[in-house]
């Protein structure tokens, strides 16, 4: 009987073509509402459907941080389970609170996936591409998540609380 055969994980630097595209049609809805919170009639419901959505997608991350944590070598490591833990929860938070504290919280959930992916990369926490997606990826929600932060002060508690 042969013994089990170890698999090797191997991977490129280089962003694959349905990482790229996925992960940047993720970020179509927050340019979306960010756009769309200009606009009178549609600002607080284009800054709930924004924060929903980047709630969402922080979620969604957590989870996959979680997966990527079970190919490590020697199993899942402290920090792989603080990030999970801190996307996850803070995914969920974002959903409960007030627009404003919501957005800001949300913006530090993806201020820190822009500035700790690409060391994770490194580590071999996440895929390799990584190190070069995330950050531009991340800023670019960065900028739409600020753009509805400023715009909550434009629109005024009133259209949030019906």
């Amino acid at each position: 009987m042969r013994p089990p055969r170890r698999f090797e994980i191997t991977e490129h630097p280089e962003i694959p073509l349905d990482g790229f595209v996925l992960g940047w049609i993720a970020m179509v809805p927050l340019l979306v509402c960010a756009v769309a919170a200009f606009h009178s009639d549609w600002a607080g419901m284009a800054i709930e459907a924004g924060r929903f959505w980047a709630a969402a997608i922080s979620i969604f991350l957590a989870g996959v941080r979680r997966g990527l944590s079970f190919r490590t070598v020697g199993g899942p490591q402290p920090r792989q389970i603080a990030m999970m833990l801190w996307l996850f929860c803070g995914g969920i938070v974002a959903v409960v609170l007030p627009p404003r504290l919501s957005l800001g919280l949300l913006i530090l959930l993806y201020l820190s996936l822009a500035i700790v992916d690409p060391r994770a990369a490194r580590a071999g926490d996440v895929p390799l591409y990584f190190r070069r997606l995330r950050p531009p990826q991340m800023w670019a929600a960065l900028l739409c998540l600020g753009v509805m932060l400023w715009q909550t002060s434009a629109v005024g508690a009133e259209v949030f609380a019906t």
